[in-house]
Order: structure tokens, then C-alpha cells, then sequence
């Protein structure tokens, strides 16, 4: 087993390997962050050989924005490759990333937990992904004075950003979005302004839903983010129950899926009472190490 930096002649190979963890596992091998920039030399990036065949991936990324500074890690390696490749993995990044900083260990397959035990990570926020069956039997009502509509492409772009960063003010994932990052984000295929619902009082943008269709029709509530002087009107619910519709009317989604931190009750108790229920769930983790 070899454990080396990335080069740009292994990322067929790491391709390969997020694919087959995909299929086994129906979900990201890593996340979306880190997916979009595989090999983009902002990260450090290192593969594990078994025989010259890449068997796994570690990627650390460094998010700079707001006052949770921190490297985000994840590891995956082949279904059934044992835990040699994935601690290997592991400890090359935990040695690559600059001590007396913030580390996260995100882990999205229960048997990654043990192992990254045993290197002395402990499990410090846990995320559930959350389904229900479509369409949503509930009425929508939209809070007197907001207006709902569609992304304008080349419009909206500077109002939404504001938008959504007052409302993820300090997130450790999606706070803090460039310009340069949403941009990323709208021209990948899966990107339909029409299923990017925003939220104006008069013309002042306040919050947004952006949905995602997945195959097997899985709509998926991509992000929902308010301003702090709109929450607990019902804005919230409105936005999740149009993105939702939307989903199933126009894109034919049967089975609508999102994914909420266990610590933000408010929003979990709205899924659940919205009839959700969790399917899986993926773990954050630190470590002084």
C-alpha cells in the first residue's frame, strides 16, 4: 500500500473510486465542496495504491470565512477494501494539516467510525438526511408583504448572495459563499433557476429555496436560509412546501429528501411535523491530534 499525493494523471482512478462507493452506497462519496474540486490544487489531496490501482481518496480542505476557520477532511476508499487505505489516508492528512487549527472529520459510512475512533476523533455534530413521500398533502401559505419567485439568472445573483449569508451568518459549510463559489454552483447541469425560489419584501431578497433532482426522482431541499428579521413568521414552511410541489409538478420527483443538523431543532421539529423522517445520517468529528 503506497499513500502519496494526488497528481493529475491519478484522477481517473479517483474518479473510479467515488463511483463505486456511490453505487454501493446510493449517496456522495464526499461532498459536494469537495467533489467540484477534485485535483483543483486548493486543497491537499492524497490517494492511496494498491499495486499502482488507486483504491482511495482523502481530501482537506481549508475554509477560511468567518470565525470558524477549519480544514474539512473526508476519506473514501473502495466498497470491501478493508481499513488499511482509509487510516492510511487519514493520518497523511492529519500530519499535512497545519497544527493549532481547527480540524473536522467528516464521516458518512457508519463503518468509518470505528477507525477514526481509534485515531482518537470524537463525534462533535450529527446530520440527518431525512425523506418523505411526495406530493405534501399541506397548504401553502405565504406570509402577508414576500413576494416568492423564481431566480432571475444575471439578476439576482448579488441580492441572493446577501441572503444567503446573512442567514448562514458563521455556517462552517455554506456560510460565507463567494461570488466565484455560487457561480460554480449555477453552471453545473443539475442547475434550474426555476427550482431556485426567492423570497423578496418589496425589493429586498430575504430568503431562498433551492431544490436538486437526483436520479431515481429524488427532489432533494438543496438549501433554505432566511434573514434573522423573517424567521417565525412562516416563511420557512411556505418556502419548504413550494420547493417541494415544485419538485413533484414540474420535475416529477416521487420521494423529496433534505438534510438538517440534529442541534437545529426548530428546523428538525418542521421536517418532522412536515412528515419527514430520517434515513441516514453522517457525523462530524474533531480530534486534538
Amino acid at each position: 500500500m503506497i499513500v502519496r499525493s494526488a497528481a493529475v494523471s491519478d484522477k481517473p482512478g479517483i474518479e473510479a473510486v467515488l463511483e463505486r462507493v456511490e453505487a454501493a452506497t446510493g449517496r456522495e462519496a464526499v461532498s459536494e465542496h469537495k467533489r467540484l474540486r477534485v485535483l483543483a490544487r486548493q486543497s491537499i489531496e492524497v490517494v492511496a495504491l494498491d499495486k499502482g490501482v488507486v483504491v482511495g481518496y482523502g481530501h482537506a480542505a481549508w475554509h477560511g470565512g468567518g470565525d470558524d476557520q477549519h480544514w474539512a477532511i473526508e476519506v473514501a476508499t473502495s466498497p470491501n477494501g478493508g481499513t488499511e487505505a482509509w487510516t492510511s489516508l487519514l493520518a497523511r492528512l492529519t500530519a499535512a494539516t497545519p497544527g493549532g487549527r481547527h480540524r473536522y472529520l467528516w464521516i458518512t459510512r457508519p463503518d468509518d467510525l470505528r477507525p477514526a475512533r481509534a485515531a482518537g476523533w470524537t463525534v462533535d455534530r450529527t446530520l440527518h438526511e431525512m425523506h418523505r413521500a411526495l406530493p405534501v398533502p399541506f397548504d401553502v401559505e405565504v406570509p402577508d408583504g414576500v413576494v416568492i419567485r423564481p431566480f432571475r439568472r444575471h439578476v439576482d445573483e448579488s441580492d441572493w448572495l446577501s441572503a444567503h449569508n446573512e442567514a448562514f451568518d458563521g455556517h462552517p459549510e455554506v456560510g460565507g459563499m463567494t461570488s466565484e463559489e455560487l457561480e460554480m454552483r449555477l453552471q453545473q447541469s443539475w442547475f434550474d433557476p426555476e427550482g431556485l425560489l426567492v423570497a423578496w419584501r418589496g425589493t429586498r431578497a430575504v430568503g431562498s429555496c433551492w431544490t436538486k433532482l437526483h436520479a431515481g426522482d429524488v427532489g432533494e431541499i438543496y438549501l433554505i436560509g432566511l434573514r434573522e428579521d423573517v424567521r417565525g413568521i412562516g416563511l420557512g414552511r411556505a418556502l419548504v412546501l413550494l420547493g417541494l410541489t415544485d419538485l413533484h409538478s414540474r420535475r416529477g420527483a416521487q420521494d423529496g429528501m433534505l438534510w438538517v443538523d440534529e442541534a437545529n431543532r426548530g428546523a428538525y421539529d418542521l421536517y418532522r411535523e412536515l412528515g419527514f423522517a430520517s434515513k441516514a445520517t453522517i457525523y462530524r468529528m474533531t480530534a486534538s491530534v
